[in-house]
């Protein structure tokens, strides 16, 4: 009990710097790191060497750097370059075009176009790009931030062509199909309740009450988007988990469009724009989904030939000098991550919109400049969940939850993978963390495994609406770096509520169905 309660400190350190203190997620990072090394070395339950925290920390700052800090760089790159040629202006009019109503751009920008790039890309493309269209539309840093950080909560499980199922389907050596079964009904409820949460926030700068919030026609959207969804969760079921998130996001932004030529056609839109003319505003965008369709790995041949070829591997656990996760290897996937194909979509997007090579490079590095502090600060982030992997101080927390709740521990499970995305920011390695944990105490609960499980997945899910990178990076992108509590203190009260729906919802059918 004791190292549960000690490993609990870091990050109680962590949330009460950065609520209470108001210190930026940068300082309270690394301050976090330093107190969770010296618990290591004080507490006998740990004390991973030296050698092992040294490697550890420098594993975490190379993993932030790739992709995680590149992809920020990336996507900000992008953004900034259509903000100076002015092509942002071109987007935020075609958007207007479609619906000059709010709850619409909502649903259309931050739900339907941010599951399609958490589909397909993943590691915060999901945040940052829609973040950046829906500030320019008017929606202020902090509910831009805030919008799309809750957006995610539905689509992050199935992100990145369902990686986060498959690697914690083969962490606990289970199917993974019928493992993304499971996910898909655990998320059912979410893809009701958040597109609802979205439309409230789109509707709070008109009115403070909620209820003016919904009219007839919103109300038809919304089912119109609950009903669009419904075939991709029947894609986890019937075909895998690598779609539901690309198919869901396609289907969602059909319906908005659809239902807003429907209810809207008689209503005064803003500015017109000719179809060629967004066609090249939005070129960018387009060729960046084109890139990373073409390296996910639905594109066998070119995936594999691209991982043989331009995959750097390394083993920094060599010689047992970690106390968790000997043996594992890092994998920096040169041009599979979203990086390159993003800078290949904005470099080309840019020059077929007529930008001098002078203007593309001199943003390019105006962004860089403008954001070594964002990348100081994932790396810190970062680091600190890669030491308190290899040092055992994660699993501990756990173990003591495990221990605690006995019987009623499916009421926590979502919890702890929530922690574990909170630590890492990664719905993967929250998975990798906690997925065994999980299927052992299904076991010695008699629990159905798969479902236990797949909690772990759906409660890092919406644990990634208040993980420290999906904080880092949309903050970087509204424009509020340095001021990610604030951030934080909106989005912590929908990440909590939502994880208690799921926890009881996961507790009263793990009453029902057999192990």
């Amino acid at each position: 009990m004791i190292d549960f309660i000690l490993g609990l400190l870091p990050i109680i350190l962590f949330f009460s710097l950065i609520v209470i203190f108001k210190k930026s997620t940068l300082i309270s990072s690394f301050m976090s790191l330093l107190a969770a090394i010296i618990l290591n070395f004080i507490n006998p339950g740990w004390q991973m060497s030296p050698v092992g925290t040294v490697l550890s920390v420098i594993e975490g700052f190379l993993v932030a750097l790739w992709p995680i800090g590149c992809i920020v760089i990336a996507a900000l790159f992008c953004y900034s370059l259509s903000l100076e040629t002015g092509q942002i202006n071109i987007i935020k009019k075609t958007l207007e075009g479609i619906s000059g109503d709010r709850r619409m751009q909502v649903l259309l920008i931050a739900w339907g176009f941010g599951s399609f790039m958490e589909g397909v890309a993943g590691y915060g493309t999901s945040v940052a790009i829609p973040a950046g269209i829906l500030l320019v539309l008017g929606f202020g840093p902090l509910y831009s931030a805030l919008i799309c950080l809750i957006s995610i909560g539905g689509s992050n499980s199935f992100g990145s062509v369902g990686i986060p199922v498959i690697m914690l389907a083969n962490q606990v050596k289970l199917d993974y199909r019928i493992m993304g079964v499971n996910v898909a009904v655990q998320l059912l409820p979410f893809i009701v309740i958040i597109p609802v949460i979205l439309v409230i926030l789109a509707g709070r700068r008109d009115s403070k009450r909620i209820r003016d919030a919904f009219d007839k026609k919103i109300i038809c959207v919304l089912i119109a988007c609950t009903v669009a969804y419904i075939p991709a969760i029947l894609t986890a079921v019937f075909i895998g988990p690598e779609m539901p998130a690309i198919i869901g996001g396609v289907l969602i932004m059909a319906a908005v469009i659809i239902m807003s030529k429907l209810l809207y056609k008689n209503e005064e839109n803003k500015e017109k724009i000719r179809f060629k003319t967004a066609l090249k505003a939005f070129l960018p965008y387009i060729f960046m989904v084109i890139f990373i369709l073409m390296v996910n790995p639905a594109n066998k041949v070119l995936y594999e030939f691209l991982d043989k070829y331009t995959t750097i591997s390394v083993n920094f656990s060599a010689g047992d000098n970690y106390k968790v996760g000997n043996g594992e290897i890092t994998y920096f996937r040169i041009f599979l991550s979203p990086v390159i194909p993003i800078l290949l979509a904005t470099l080309a997007g840019g020059l077929l919109q007529g930008t001098r090579v002078k203007i593309i490079g001199r943003t390019f590095v105006w962004v860089i400049k403008n954001n070594i502090r964002t990348l100081l600060t994932i790396m810190g982030i970062v680091s600190l969940a890669s030491f308190m992997k290899h040092s055992g101080i994660i699993i501990s927390v756990a173990d003591g939850f495990t221990m605690i709740t006995g019987r009623f521990y499916p009421l926590i499970a979502p919890f702890i993978g929530a922690i574990g995305t909170f630590m890492t920011g990664s719905n993967t390695s929250a998975n990798l963390l906690f997925g065994s944990l999980q299927s052992v105490a299904a076991d010695n609960l008699g629990i159905n495994k798969y479902w236990l499980v797949a909690s772990n997945t759906v409660g890092a899910t919406l644990g990634t609406m208040i993980s420290l990178q999906s904080l880092s990076i949309v903050a970087a992108t509204v424009g509020l770096k340095g001021k990610e509590n604030i951030v934080l203190k909106k989005a912590v009260k929908y990440s909590l509520s939502l994880l208690a729906v799921l926890a009881v919802y996961v507790y009263i059918i793990s009453l029902i169905i057999k192990s």
